[in-house]
């Protein structure tokens, strides 16, 4: 059970930080489901992507 809370933890704190994630976990719980291991897995692999990515840009600008 702990593992499964850490995991609502951190998509809650990805829902807070990225508005898409939030929309795209609206639109699962608009399904009247919960999101998938596949999907939690897809979502951390866009975050991590997204942030590794904001400093390579402002060090460019």
């Amino acid at each position: 059970m702990i593992y499964i809370r850490k995991r609502q933890e951190k998509l809650t704190a990805m829902m807070y930080a990225h508005e898409e994630v939030a929309e795209y976990c609206r639109k699962v719980a608009e399904q009247g489901r919960y999101l998938v291991v596949m999907e939690y897995d897809a979502i951390v692999a866009h975050v991590q992507k997204i942030e590794g990515k904001k400093p390579a840009s402002k060090a460019g600008a």
